[in-house]
């Protein structure tokens, strides 16, 4: 690592091929490295900026104040120059001119990423004082993005690159895995010229180099002089040189060990099998000694299938269930990985993974495997991913993220590793990124004995509802007669009070009308002056008869009354 801290460098174009490794590079050399990119900002962790929005660049740089630029960003490809020439030709020439100029005002060194497309061809292999002639668009951008950097600024070097290769996302990246691609290719066929000679560079040396020259800011390219004049020393000096360099040839390529992007590797003695768990190497070139060479492990993922798998429900019936997912082997963890299993580890995690979908399927019933699939492949995915990578959160994931991938969210309550995780705590070092559930088969026999089931169990309620309602029907019944009784007993009650009132209205009407009759045959009698209860009796009884409905007739005879009064008094008088 580079003794050159506390420095800063700002990249463009931090996403692409060359990009990635100048940014790693740089990180590893102990540099504070922001990197810059649009369409895959998030992907590599860089900050998204649009570079033909001259506030945006203008804002970010402001606030870094960076030591260096490294200019890699760059519109390529013929066939999007010839669909947005205007567009292309702005991010190759004027965000070059802008960087250019304000790393001239601010004295930032400045590195143009250029192109060996600004000579035409014709007479390779060209040296740095030969006059470019570009013959298609790329390069004529590229060209004049260069004479518009040596126009501005002073502290700037441009660094023209052959055809690159190095670790890629996709085939599509550069021209040597877009070659591969293209022999992969056996359905159609592909026109590609035979005349070309190229010279393909590792973009790691040209990152390596970048490094040497914001370092030590070369501005200039120096070339060798003539070789007139030398002092007789020099040839001493020439001819031992030569025997290093013999040397040097023999032995270096021996002592160069290359790693592929899709591996890890540690190294391993050849003399004694020791392997060095010190350091866990990425894909690139190293230079490791004749001794040495790589242990590899696979740093790309690792895809399981299991095609028709049992598991048992809750209500114990038999499921198979065809599954694919893909793990990764953590970084940090492969030194623990070696040790338990070295590189044996992969029957171990396919047999664990296994368990896990077993255990976690008999936590739910036939209903939910048919119902509810989105439910079983969230909690298979979580099965294996805790049983893969145990209680320890994966490195980089990510808490409190509602809208992120289900692969890049920590696992629930799991121990952050800052906190100090245990080997036993860590699974089996492997991250399960995706999980895809493909068939949930349900046998025939099961589903005639599910279908069964619910035939019963559909008879079952029905005779329960057939049940429910004659109960009901036979208490409405009895609340009708209730009311109905309630009804007639209040009826009854109701005529009897009214009769009651009735018969008592009458009987008092007949008590005042008597009381009255009684009055007025007192109040008659005493002005008649009649006073023997005879005579009170007789008027009384004239008056019931002149009362009564009968057909009655009556007549007075006032002579014979006459008569008998006479008589009375008569009989009075006292005898003469």
């Amino acid at each position: 690592m580079s003794v050159h801290i506390n420095k800063t460098v700002l990249i463009t174009g931090a996403s692409g091929v060359l990009g990635r490794k100048v940014k790693n590079l740089f990180i590893n050399a102990g540099w504070n490295v922001t990197g810059l990119a649009l369409n895959r900002a998030n992907k590599n962790h860089l900050v998204k900026c649009d570079l033909t929005n001259f506030d945006e660049i203008n804002a970010i740089i402001e606030n870094l104040q960076p030591d260096a630029i490294i200019h890699c960003a760059a519109e390529r490809k013929p066939d999007e120059f010839e669909k947005n020439p205007t567009k292309s030709m702005f991010l190759n020439v004027e965000v070059t001119r802008y960087l250019a100029d304000f790393a001239a005002k601010e004295n930032i060194f400045f590195i143009l990423i250029s192109t060996d497309y600004v000579f035409d061809g014709k007479n390779p292999p060209y040296k740095e004082d030969d006059t470019p002639n570009p013959l298609q668009a790329y390069g004529k951008s590229k060209y004049e993005a260069e004479l518009i950097t040596q126009k501005i600024s002073k502290n700037h070097l441009i660094l023209r690159v052959p055809l690159l290769y190095g670790e890629v996302e996709t085939l599509d990246e550069n021209a040597v895995t877009i070659l591969l691609k293209n022999i992969r290719n056996t359905t159609n066929r592909v026109k590609m010229d035979d005349v070309q000679i190229r010279y393909p560079t590792y973009v790691g040396d040209v990152a390596e180099v970048c490094l040497q020259l914001c370092e030590h800011r070369i501005i200039n390219i120096i070339m060798a002089g003539s070789a007139d004049d030398l002092p007789s020393w020099f040839w001493w000096a020439a001819i031992g040189g030569g025997i290093a360099i013999l040397l040097l040839v023999i032995l270096l390529p021996l002592s160069f060990s290359y790693l592929d992007y899709y591996h890890y590797g540690f190294l391993r003695r050849h003399s004694s099998g020791r392997v060095n768990l010190d350091r866990v190497y990425e894909g690139g070139r190293y230079l490791v000694g004749p001794d040495h060479h790589f242990k590899k492990f696979k740093a790309t993922a690792h895809s399981v299938n299991f095609n028709r798998i049992s598991v048992f429900t809750t209500d114990n019936l038999e499921v198979h269930l065809t599954i694919t997912f893909q793990f990764f082997l953590i970084k940090e963890d492969l030194p623990l990985l070696h040790t338990a299993y070295d590189i044996y580890y992969e029957p171990i995690i396919v047999s664990n993974a296994k368990e896990a979908i077993i255990s976690t399927c008999s936590r739910f019933d036939t209903d939910e495997f048919i119902n509810d699939r989105e439910k079983i492949w969230r909690e298979i995915y979580l099965g294996v991913k805790r049983q893969l990578g145990g209680s320890c959160c994966i490195p980089n994931c990510k808490n409190q993220c509602t809208n992120c991938p289900i692969h890049e969210k920590c696992v629930t309550n799991c121990k952050p590793r800052e906190k100090g995780c245990k080997k036993e705590e860590k699974g089996f070092f492997a991250e399960v990124r995706y999980l895809q559930l493909h068939d949930i088969d349900v046998p025939e026999r099961v589903m005639e004995r599910r279908l069964l089931g619910l035939v019963r169990d559909l008879e079952k309620e029905r005779e329960e509802y057939i049940n429910q309602e004659a109960l009901v029907k036979k208490q409405t019944d009895i609340l009708v007669n209730q009311y109905r009784n309630n009804a007639t007993q209040s009826v009854a009650f109701s005529e009897a009070q009214a009769q009651l009132k009735r018969e008592r209205a009458k009987a008092d009407a007949l008590k005042r009308v008597e009381i009255a009759r009684i009055d007025g045959l007192t109040a008659m009698c005493s002005t008649l002056g009649i006073t023997q209860p005879k005579h009170i009796s007789t008027l009384q009884y004239l008056r019931t008869l002149k009362d009564s409905t009968d057909n009655i007739k009556y007549s007075i005879d006032f002579s014979h009354a006459i008569a008998q009064q006479q008589q009375q008094q008569q009989q009075k008088l006292p005898a003469a």
